[in-house]
């Protein structure tokens, strides 16, 4: 269901004072959502609360979309004063409606953006700084098992980031450091934290635990917080975090796009010298991407190339990474040399790529898959200082890539040098012999537990198997790859092992299908322990239990084991110098 912006605007319109109507994007959690934001004149004894039963009203057929409600008098005060946020929402690529444009082109001008929302933005950059120092006193305070004193920092930590960025919006909190006040106070422009921090679950009394750490520190005393309550808080307080900064980076991104764009004042230009020239062209082309590889040497139909462009295309208007690689590719009869393997795959129908997107701050982002036309993408983001740091300390995965990868698109101002460097393969071979031989103990006692017990329930050998699949995926990933993406669910890791090979995907699928509905429960583990569909397990699906699970125990160990030999086999031996006589 679409939203119909005409019709929108005639209804509310007739009911309100209307005066703009602005649709932009907010992040919430694991993608960008609508929001709206309607500019009403001032109605004496009306508040903005009072007429949204209104807007609901006048939404009711169309899509829930969130909005939020501010009054023209003060929506105009916070562009004059440089607001980031409403600056943002206000550009005209957002303007669905507004009565008087040429008045808020005036007021989105180069002068007033340049002056109040950078100077805004340094201030929310130095509170960065303090939030970075907190949260590293809490990781050293849950190393101590002070964990009381760890919610505590997480409790700053938080509270400098999201003032800071109601800052960008204009808005001060006063002397408040109550944190469920303040998420609350922020959820019209960001309705996301709660989404995050919801305060009407289960869960509410471990996110109410922050403002709890809070008191009982600031009065010097202390409370019991166990390890996983820390855990848990952490978490999701990184997140939140990290969402904040995904939507002030869009924010800065898209209005400093808009900045560029503005038309410069002829005398000035006249009286600028020739470096002062250079300098403003080289700062219009930095959110320009260069187009390394077209694929026009690639032996693929026209269609697959033109897919394959346009969803480049689409990732770096997106996400304007530093650089986007191709490590691999897959498509009928064709398959691009593979960094991990060197095996032949079997052909397949569509295209399937499989990129690392490089990025200065990847914000929330981890891993995604998109499609487009007959075009498939796998992608994981990886941060530059990280790509950095592997690359030095001779990472399998990231020197594979920028050693055997294709570069595809760039930032036009990255300019970082990134060279593999020699790999220490007895090192490694050593550290992943012993990650297999740990890996295989393990599984073979859990494989022992389903075969041999005398007395094991439905639900627990369901579980058993779960673990088993999760233990050998992830292990043939540390082996094979060198990389497991973070925060990844076991189906996606699946998807994630043919980067190397399909084997991994070839030997699910070919289970039967009262094989695969076991597999289903089993990679599900949520249905057997909250739904309890391990109930009516026959007695046919016990025995696929077994079977598959040493099955599933011989495969993985096997492909680990030869992944450690290959790694032995590269191993190069110093040569031992002549004895002198």
């Amino acid at each position: 269901m679409e939203l119909n912006k005409d019709l929108l605007i005639e209804r509310l319109s007739s009911k309100l004072e209307l005066r703009g109507v602005f649709l932009y994007e907010d992040w919430l959690g694991d993608t960008w959502v609508e929001h709206l934001m309607l500019v009403v004149s001032a109605v004496k004894g009306v508040s903005p609360t009072t007429m949204a039963p209104i807007v609901r009203l006048c939404m009711v057929d169309m899509p829930e979309i969130p909005f939020h409600i501010i009054i023209e008098g003060e929506w105009l005060n916070q562009l004059r004063k440089g607001s980031l946020y409403h600056s943002y929402a206000s550009l005209p690529i957002h303007r669905i409606y507004y009565s008087r444009p040429k008045e808020i082109d005036l007021l989105l001008n180069k002068k007033i953006i340049n002056s109040m929302a950078e100077v805004n933005q340094k201030e929310y950059e130095k509170a960065l700084g303090y939030a970075k120092e907190y949260l590293s006193a809490s990781s050293e305070f849950a190393l101590k098992e002070k964990y009381d004193q760890g919610v505590f920092m997480l409790h700053q930590y938080l509270e400098v980031k999201i003032r800071a960025f109601y800052g960008l919006m204009g808005g001060q909190f006063g002397k408040t450091h109550n944190l469920e006040y303040i998420i609350k106070k922020v959820r019209s422009a960001a309705p996301s934290l709660l989404s995050i921090f919801a305060y009407d679950v289960a869960d509410v009394e471990l996110y109410r635990l922050l403002d709890t750490a809070y008191k009982s520190c600031v009065k010097g005393g202390s409370m019991e917080v166990s390890a996983e309550q820390y855990e848990f808080v952490r978490t999701q307080s990184v997140f939140l975090a990290e969402l904040l900064d995904a939507m002030v980076n869009r924010m800065i991104a898209e209005v400093a796009t808009y900045r560029a764009q503005l038309p410069t004042d002829k005398p000035k230009e006249e009286k600028r010298s020739a470096v002062q020239v250079v300098e403003q062209k080289e700062n219009s082309n930095k959110s320009h991407q260069v187009v390394v590889e077209d694929f026009s040497d690639f032996p693929w139909p026209q269609r697959y190339k033109d897919d394959a462009k346009a969803l480049l295309d689409d990732i770096y208007s997106k996400h304007r990474p530093e650089q986007i690689l191709l490590v691999n590719y897959r498509t009928g009869g064709l398959t691009k040399g593979n960094p991990f393997q060197e095996k032949a795959s079997k052909p397949m129908e569509e295209l399937e790529m499989h990129l690392v997107v490089l990025m200065k701050n990847r914000g929330p982002f981890r891993y995604r898959e998109v499609r487009r036309g007959v075009v498939c993408v796998t992608m994981v983001f990886l941060n530059v200082s990280y790509v950095e740091r592997s690359l030095k300390e001779g990472g399998r995965f990231v020197n594979a890539v920028w050693k055997n990868g294709w570069l595809l698109r760039k930032k036009a101002t990255f300019d970082t040098p990134l060279v593999p460097v020699e790999i220490d393969w007895k090192e490694k071979a050593v550290r992943m012999d012993t990650l297999v031989c740990n890996a295989e103990a393990s599984m073979k006692n859990m494989l022992s537990l389903i075969k041999d017990s005398p007395v094991l329930m439905d639900d627990t050998s369901l579980l058993l198997l779960h673990q088993l699949i999760d233990m050998g995926v992830k292990t043939y990933l540390r082996c094979v790859v060198g990389f497991i993406p973070e925060g990844v669910s076991l189906h996606r890791l699946m998807d994630w092992c043919a980067i190397a090979d399909t084997q991994v995907i070839d030997f699910f699928f070919e289970w039967n299908e009262v094989e695969k509905k076991v597999l289903v429960l089993a990679m599900e583990s949520e249905r057997v322990c909250w739904m309890g569909e391990a109930k009516n397990f026959s007695s046919e699906s016990k025995q696929v239990v077994r079977k598959r699970a040493e099955r599933l125990v011989e495969f993985f160990l096997h492909l680990c084991k030869e992944s450690v030999q290959s790694m032995q086999s590269r191993i190069v031996e110093p040569i031992a110098e002549s004895a002198t006589i």
